[in-house]
């Protein structure tokens, strides 16, 4: 009975030792997953900075072109304004009126 109890301690005692040895290697794994893992964030962190800042510099010059077409477009706006009141102004005046109205008898006569 003795031997086979010492036999079950040392059974015991080496499956203790093994199941150390194994969470040692698997310990081991994970830390260079995770190594490996942080070089990629780095690498992928870099890069995805890189496109950050190019993509941030091309909003700016979007930004900058649609500035220069609003002020080009309320240029236009002001010009086609400014042409608007000047035939408002051409069809009020009194002596183009009298022209039209002569111009309208005379062809009727």
């Amino acid at each position: 009975m003795g031997k086979a109890a010492l036999v079950l301690f040392l059974a015991a005692l080496a499956t203790g030792l093994l199941d150390l040895v194994i969470l040692a290697r698997s310990a081991l794994h994970v830390y260079r997953a995770l190594s490996a893992a942080l070089d990629d964030y780095r690498a992928w962190a870099a890069s995805l900075t890189e496109t950050g800042a190019r993509l941030s510099e091309g909003l700016q010059g979007l930004e900058r072109r649609a500035g220069s077409i609003l002020e080009s477009l309320d240029g236009a706006r002001e010009s086609a304004e400014d042409i608007r009141e000047a035939l408002e102004e051409l069809r009020s005046n009194p002596l183009l009126r009298a022209a039209r109205f002569i111009g309208k008898h005379r062809a009727g006569s």
